[in-house]
């Protein structure tokens, strides 16, 4: 069972302090009260409220100043604060109000209904910075395992990952907050994706590599030796595929000609790679753009939706004929991936919530607005898929 939303109300009017904590208690809330600033930290050390409604004027002390004492407190930080004012109401004290650190702030008089209202907008927004601050636990906690799991095989990746780990990321309040932690999440998996590849291709690789020339060095050294000449077929045979397994995966984390070349290049090396596993199928491609108009941090965002479109592509769309087109007009950048397959009803796909998932719509749309643009998908029954994502100025 969900325990109550704690809020403590500190006003110096004894029947300000009563009717609000009426008001607050009707609508189910565990409500504690104090009138100085005193009882005020008092309290909040003692209960943890999940919300403060504090009056501006105290007896002993400004409700700024505890406003900032609570907020500067490393263990009283995440707790919201709202200020209350029936005279210091100005634009610019409440604007002071704010940057005490105030999570927001309610001129009075204000009406029963208006102030329920805000209370409960403001458990929301709590309540969703708490479930963030648990899932990003969580996904530390993943983390941290993969990367022992790494260490294993590699004692100088395990220290640079855990050193990654070790540095918090702190999060912040309101809706642009939230998108910029998305963002810095899916930043944050790109950066390892290119480190473990980056250590796939130096240790790994080369490892493979140099065991595959000394197996050929024995055979060329051992002609009249047939018998260890034909031993040996198998465990080179078998050392050249874990090369090519290897080289695959690395180019799944992160393609070594994006970096070196870009996404231009990118694009038909991914196009030539995906024709060459399904050979019935063919692409027509369009490039139009120079390197330097597309940031950096925007051809990566590029190829995982260009990655994620045709994984889909391959495994449910039945197509032969698939157009990629990428250009760069006005100052804005255009991705379109067009198929001739069976297509979908999008509307039916959209109440599935977990075929969504699986097909990567999520990770691409989120991908694209997160790095300010715009994701589109058009499909029908037997009529095809087009993706699009569009970014207005790059």
């Amino acid at each position: 069972m969900n325990r109550k939303t704690k809020i403590l109300v500190v006003d110096d009017e004894p029947e300000m302090l009563s009717l609000t904590s009426w008001i607050l208690d009707s609508a189910g809330y565990e409500v504690f009260e104090a009138s100085t600033a005193a009882e005020c930290l008092e309290s909040v050390h003692e209960h943890r409220p999940d919300l403060v409604l504090l009056d501006v004027v105290l007896p002993d002390l400004s409700g700024l100043e505890v406003c900032r004492r609570i907020k500067g407190d490393p263990d009283l930080g995440r707790t919201f604060v709202v200020l209350m004012s029936g005279s210091l109401v100005s634009p610019s004290q409440q604007a002071l109000g704010l940057d005490m650190g105030g999570d927001g702030y309610i001129a009075r008089p204000v009406a029963s209904a208006e102030l329920l209202a805000r209370v409960q907008s403001l458990v929301r927004i709590k309540r969703v910075e708490d479930a963030l601050q648990n899932a990003y636990s969580q996904l530390e906690k993943r983390v941290e395992e993969r990367t022992a799991e790494l260490a294993e095989a590699n004692e100088q990746l395990q220290s640079e990952i855990e050193e990654r780990k070790r540095t918090e990321q702190k999060l912040r309040r309101s809706e642009s907050q939230l998108r910029f932690l998305s963002s810095q999440l899916i930043r944050t998996q790109e950066e390892e994706r290119k480190r473990i590849a980056l250590e796939v291709h130096d240790s790994i690789g080369s490892t493979l590599t140099a065991i595959k020339f000394s197996l050929e060095h024995i055979v060329s050294e051992a002609k009249d030796a047939p018998a260890v000449c034909e031993a040996l077929k198998t465990p080179i045979s078998f050392t050249q595929i874990a090369i090519e397994e290897s080289r695959k995966i690395m180019n799944d984390l992160r393609p070594a000609v994006l970096d070196d070349l870009g996404i231009s290049a990118t694009v038909g090396w991914f196009c030539r790679q995906f024709q060459s596993i399904h050979p019935a199928i063919r692409i027509e491609r369009r490039v139009e753009a120079n390197e330097e108009e597309i940031p950096e941090p925007l051809k990566i965002v590029v190829f995982r939706i260009m990655q994620e479109a045709f994984h889909n592509i391959s495994k449910h769309s039945r197509a032969d004929l698939v157009r990629v087109s990428l250009t760069v007009k006005g100052g804005a950048l255009r991705l379109t991936i067009e198929d001739n397959g069976v297509g979908f009803n999008v509307k039916a796909l959209r109440r599935k919530e977990g075929q969504i998932r699986r097909l990567g719509l999520t990770s691409m749309k989120e991908r694209t607005e997160l790095s300010g643009g715009s994701f589109t998908l058009k499909s029908r029954t037997g009529g095809g898929t087009t993706v699009e994502a569009f970014w207005p100025k790059v």
